[in-house]
């Protein structure tokens, strides 16, 4: 009596199919991690706060003098078609809903900071 043939795991496919196509890698890269897009769209919109009006200013008081850099200022309020612009294409709608939430938590914190400051100061110097 022959003994049965031992159970081999079937062969390995080969990296590239016609199915399946050329391995992607790294895989956890390519794909969309929602946490990635989470955490790269609140960062991405806190520094959209912080740096696309420092260097729309700049830019244009370095290029206009002074009174038609304040005249051009109100423009800067242009720039925020791009993260509701974001929020129209479905690929990019939760980055674009964490961009704004970033921007709001960062006016948020810029605005309460500032308030207690000078609260603090200005309650200093009365009592001097």
């Amino acid at each position: 009596m022959s003994r049965p043939a031992a159970h081999t795991p079937d062969p390995v496919p080969p990296a590239t199919s016609p199915e399946t196509g050329p391995p992607s890698h790294p895989d956890w890269w390519h794909r969309d991690h929602p946490t990635f897009t989470r955490i790269v769209g609140f960062f991405t919109g806190l520094a959209f706060v912080s740096l696309v009006p420092a260097l729309f200013l700049g830019i244009m008081r370095a290029l206009f003098d002074y009174r038609v850099a304040r005249e051009l200022s109100p423009l800067l309020a242009t720039t925020l078609v791009v993260p509701v612009g974001l929020l129209f294409w479905p690929k990019s709608r939760v980055f674009a809903r964490y961009m704004i939430f970033g921007m709001v938590v960062t006016a948020v914190v810029v605005v309460g900071v500032s308030a207690l400051v000078i609260w603090i100061m200005a309650s200093r110097e009365l009592n001097q």
